[in-house]
Parts: structure tokens; C-alpha cells; sequence
């Protein structure tokens, strides 16, 4: 790695916005976050599963080391480790032993936004010809929303989701 580059003062908050970072310390209550940053996996065979995420989920590889692939996708980000380790040392070659286990505590499911309900239809179709296990299509608890799950090589519940926008109060979300 070349010299150390200058701080900017700035954060980066996804792959397409950043913002100013902070100077002033808080004393007390949560720390007030900025956005999101991005989400990692661990996964028991790093190709197989980066080729997953490309091939059939949309991904783009950014960056692959020997234990590491970072995956984006428009501003979002993705990172893959196959390897069990402790947070700050990602070097280790120890494999995880089992798949993911839905009966335990953790991530239920991994959405991601599509533009229209045809979309997740058609999301679902585009499952079957790659051979991807998946549930039935169906509308979401919140009107106006429609969903498809399916499951990643090492069993990891995704979803392809729709919501329409006349619904977005229900969230939280603010539509401009």
C-alpha cells in the first residue's frame, strides 16, 4: 500500500454519499448514525458464493482477496468472508463449519429493493432458471408491498421487495 492519504474530514455513509465527519465527542446516549454503511457475510465457500451474488443476485465484484470479496451494487455494499475470525483480523483460514442456521439468533432475511411488483414476478421466474430454491411469490404484510424469498448457497434467507411508495408512512421512509 502506498503513503497514507490526508483525512478528509468526511465519512463515508455508502458508495455514493458522503458526509461530514464529527469533532465534538457526545458524553451520553446512542451514537447518532449517519446512514448505512454496508453489511458482511460469512459464507463456507467464497467463490461459490461470490459467483451466487453476481450471477444470479446482481451483485458487481469490487474487491476479492484470499478471504475477502466486497460486492456492490449502485451505492450499496456487500463484503463476503470465508473465514471464522475475530472483528480486525479477517487473516485467519479457519472455514466455517455449518451453513446458516435460521433457528438461531441473527439476520432473519437480506432484502433487496426492486422497482415494481412485475419486477419481484419476474425476479422470481429469473430464480427458476437458475435453479434457485425460493418460496411462493406474495404480497407483504404492508399494502402495496409484494416479495419473493429465496436462499443463498449457504442457506442465508434473501428477498427480492417491493413496496409502493403510497405506503412509505407505514415504514418511516420520507418520498420525495
Amino acid at each position: 500500500m502506498g503513503s497514507p492519504r490526508p483525512p478528509t474530514g468526511r465519512t463515508i455513509v455508502n458508495k455514493a454519499v458522503t458526509v461530514a465527519g464529527r469533532v465534538e465527542r457526545v458524553s451520553a446516549g446512542p451514537p447518532q448514525i449517519l446512514g448505512e454503511s454496508h453489511i458482511q457475510l460469512r459464507v463456507t465457500d467464497l467463490n461459490r458464493s461470490a459467483r451466487f451474488y453476481t450471477e444470479v443476485v446482481g451483485f458487481r465484484e469490487h474487491v476479492r482477496t484470499k478471504v475477502q470479496a466486497i460486492l456492490t451494487c449502485g451505492p450499496w455494499q456487500m463484503g463476503m468472508v470465508a473465514s471464522i475470525h475475530r472483528a480486525g483480523d479477517p487473516r485467519t483460514d479457519d472455514q466455517p463449519q455449518i451453513g446458516y442456521n435460521v433457528n438461531q439468533a441473527g439476520l432473519q432475511h437480506l432484502a433487496f429493493g426492486l422497482g415494481s411488483a412485475d419486477e419481484v414476478d419476474a425476479a422470481a421466474i429469473w430464480l427458476d432458471t437458475q435453479g434457485v430454491r425460493r418460496m411462493p411469490v406474495t404480497d407483504g404484510f404492508t399494502p402495496g408491498s409484494r416479495y419473493v424469498t429465496f436462499y443463498d448457497p449457504d442457506g442465508i434467507p434473501l428477498e427480492y421487495y417491493y413496496m409502493d411508495a403510497a405506503y412509505a408512512d407505514v415504514y418511516g421512509v420520507q418520498v420525495e
